[in-house]
């Protein structure tokens, strides 16, 4: 299996991902899916070199989520609403 790595102008890389078929094939038809949950598309990024991961690069809306967040998923962690707050939560504890 091939990951895709995206540069910046920055230099920092990314792994692109999407949230489903149609932002995937926006970026390129030709695109073969491969589906990963969350946690192991954030993993994969950090174990790629990537500093951050790319969601839907052609959108309809771009999202990158990267540093400490990018970890956070990575370690299994999910963002919630706790007391009126977005908080990082992990449903395994």
């Amino acid at each position: 299996m091939a990951t895709v790595l995206m540069t910046g102008r920055d230099g920092r890389q990314a792994l692109l991902a999407f949230t489903g078929l149609d932002p995937l094939r926006r970026w390129d038809p030709r695109a073969r899916p491969v589906p990963v949950g969350v946690p192991d598309a954030a993993r994969a990024a950090l174990q790629g070199g990537a500093e951050a991961l790319l969601i839907d690069v052609d959108g309809p809306v771009t999202l990158v989520v990267e540093t400490d967040d990018l970890q956070a998923l990575a370690d299994g962690f999910t963002l919630a609403e706790v007391d009126g707050r977005p908080a990082w939560v992990r449903p395994d504890l």
